[in-house]
């Protein structure tokens, strides 16, 4: 008997909280978003709804990515110029694989000259994250570059590795990132 008043107890209790997870589900925040190419570069932007006042977030993104032996390809490389609530400056996230040796960081670099260095900031199972918020110089240096950058990073086994990305449409794509951070369009 104790088996079926337990059985009931937990059904009953199942039954009541059903409405709440489902008020929760019809309660999820309302996203809107917007997606814009410029070149190699894609503006990605998305309007949380569920805040008071709105969230507005965007990000600037470019995807590097390589074919191995089988032709297969895969991400190689993510880069993202995005806005931080609360921060006034732009912060230069770039994803690596797993196996990049963290204490050296990511380097970016232009014909040899290199223009900002990012520290690992967080790791998750498929990549790791390098990033930190820019100056304005080091925002108008990326800016300035109308072909092609490298990010420079070591592997755990300290083998170098540079892997080279187009910044065409950087520029175009980063003006209309302000653009929309301040208009909120």
């Amino acid at each position: 008997m104790i088996d079926k008043v337990a059985a009931l107890a937990l059904t009953v209790a199942m039954l009541a909280t059903t409405p709440a997870v489902a008020g929760q589900a019809e309660a999820a925040p309302k996203v809107y978003g917007s997606d814009r190419n410029f070149e190699a570069w894609n503006l990605h932007c998305e309007t949380r709804t569920d805040a008071k006042p709105h969230v507005r977030i965007c990000g600037l993104m470019s995807t590097v990515t390589l074919k191995n032996d089988a032709g297969a390809s895969a991400v190689a490389l993510k880069l993202m110029l995005r806005s931080v609530p609360g921060e006034t400056g732009r912060q230069l996230s770039v994803d690596v694989p797993i196996s990049a040796w963290l204490p050296e960081g990511v380097r970016l670099t232009h014909a040899g000259k290199e223009l900002v260095r990012l520290p690992f900031v967080a790791c998750r199972p498929d990549s790791c994250q390098a990033g930190a918020v820019l100056s304005p110089d080091q925002l108008a240096a990326l800016g300035a570059i109308a072909d092609q950058a490298d990010a420079t990073y070591q592997l755990q086994t300290r083998k170098t590795v540079t892997l080279t990305f187009s910044m065409r449409g950087f520029a175009g794509g980063a003006a209309a990132l302000e653009k929309s951070l301040s208009e909120g369009v």
